[in-house]
């Protein structure tokens, strides 16, 4: 990545998605390197329809785990110098990448995140996170508009 990153100006942080510790390290590690000056955050897309039933680290099925969890708790912790480095001048943006995967489910019953009362589906599982993740772009829109500026993408 050297080759293609300029240095100072883009940082590499090491986070595993499947570990809520991971991502409070790496938010903790991502607002001391950039002395709390944060003010683009892109979550991109993470697990697409794994086979069988995984979860992550701390209990979740894995793909509502990293798609929708790990983003949401990202841009919590870094939602405070997002909004403390936005200004009329210079806005700070939030970027989800989703999918049109969300046509294939909504979200389960809050008690079945984990298909622990349905019988587990790849494809649906994926649909839940993408759904999910569409529901972070929409609160963050609603509750944030006007201290970030905030881009919904689909892919």
């Amino acid at each position: 990545m050297d080759e293609i990153l300029e240095p100072g100006r883009i940082e590499l942080v090491e986070m595993d998605n499947t570990s809520r510790d991971s991502d409070r390290t790496a938010a903790n590690v991502t607002l001391q390197k950039t002395n709390y000056r944060v003010n683009i955050l892109v979550n991109s897309t993470g697990i697409i329809a794994l086979p069988k039933l995984e979860y992550t680290k701390d209990g979740f099925e894995i793909q509502f785990g990293v798609n929708r969890l790990a983003r949401f708790l990202l841009f919590e912790l870094l939602k405070p110098a997002l909004e403390a480095n936005a200004s009329p001048e210079s806005s700070s943006r939030v970027v989800n990448l989703s999918s049109s995967a969300h046509y294939i489910a909504g979200i389960n019953q809050p008690d079945d995140y984990n298909f622990e009362k349905s019988e587990y589906n790849d494809w649906v599982a994926f649909g839940q996170s993408k759904t999910a993740k569409i529901y972070i772009a929409n609160n963050i829109d609603r509750y944030y508009r006007s201290r970030i500026l905030y881009y919904k993408c689909l892919s």
